[in-house]
C-alpha cells in the first residue's frame, strides 16, 4: 500500500507538471491559409436550378484542402474549406478544378462530373455560375 501512494503521486505530479510546459496536445499545426468568399449557382444546361449537387473546388496549389458545398434547392451554394478539423469560410486563392456530384440516383452510383474549365479563385469575393448536363425542360 505504501508503494501505490508514491507511484500515484509521481503519476499525478508528472501529469500536472507537464500541463504548463507546452508538451503534449498543446502544439498546433501551421495556421490556416487565407480564404476568400466563393458563392454561386449550379444550373442544368436548360437553365433549371440544380439542387442537392455536391460542389467541390480542388485547388491546383494545395489539393489536400477540401473546399465544398451542397447546393440548395434553388441551385445556390457557398463554399467552405476544411483545414485540419477547422471549418473556414470560402476557398483559397488560385486555380481550381471543379467537380459536381449529383444526388444518389435510385439505381446505381452517382457519377462525378469534372468541369473542363479551370476556375480562378481571386483574393476578393468570387461568384460562379456552373453548368451541369441534365434534364431537359419539358414542353
Amino acid at each position: 500500500m505504501t508503494r501505490t501512494i508514491p507511484l500515484a503521486l509521481l503519476f499525478l505530479g508528472s501529469l500536472f507538471g507537464c500541463g504548463g510546459c507546452g508538451c503534449g496536445g498543446g502544439e498546433k499545426g501551421p495556421p490556416p491559409p487565407p480564404t476568400f468568399s466563393v458563392t454561386g449557382e449550379v444550373r442544368y444546361e436548360d437553365g433549371q436550378p440544380a439542387g442537392k449537387i455536391l460542389v467541390q473546388f480542388v485547388s491546383q496549389r494545395d489539393p489536400s484542402l477540401n473546399m465544398s458545398s451542397v447546393t440548395a434547392d434553388d441551385g445556390t451554394f457557398t463554399l467552405t474549406a476544411s483545414h485540419g478539423n477547422q471549418a473556414l469560410s470560402g476557398a483559397i486563392e488560385g486555380p481550381c478544378r471543379v467537380l459536381l456530384t449529383p444526388p444518389f440516383p435510385t439505381t446505381g452510383v452517382p457519377q462525378t462530373i469534372q468541369l473542363p474549365d479551370v476556375y480562378q479563385v481571386k483574393a476578393e469575393a468570387n461568384r460562379f455560375v456552373l453548368k451541369i448536363p441534365g434534364p431537359k425542360a419539358k414542353g
